[in-house]
């Protein structure tokens, strides 16, 4: 018996086929933001997150914006968390 899960059924799997999309936004973001602006390391994921939203948005890119800002924010703090900790670290401040 063969089971074909689409897009549609678990939203997990087309956030993971957008890896890469989401990847340059990420390090458009933090190529773009200083962390020092910020009070702490909470503060700037959610700066991250903030950005990020609204860039897909504005973008509309492959599909992301069909998906929930809490379905996102999970995905990018559970795969992108070592990168924005060492954009964080790197800050210097």
């Amino acid at each position: 018996m063969k089971i074909i899960i689409t897009e549609n059924q678990l939203e997990s799997l087309m956030m993971r086929r957008r890896y890469e999309t989401i990847n340059k936004f990420i390090t458009f973001i933090l190529n773009n933001t200083y962390p020092c602006d910020y009070d702490s390391y909470e503060h700037f994921v959610s700066g991250v997150l903030y950005e990020l939203n609204d860039l897909i948005g504005f973008y509309e890119a492959d599909n992301l914006q069909n998906t929930t800002t809490d379905e996102l924010n999970d995905f990018v703090t559970k795969y992108f968390d070592e990168k924005i900790r060492q954009a964080w670290g790197e800050g210097n401040c």
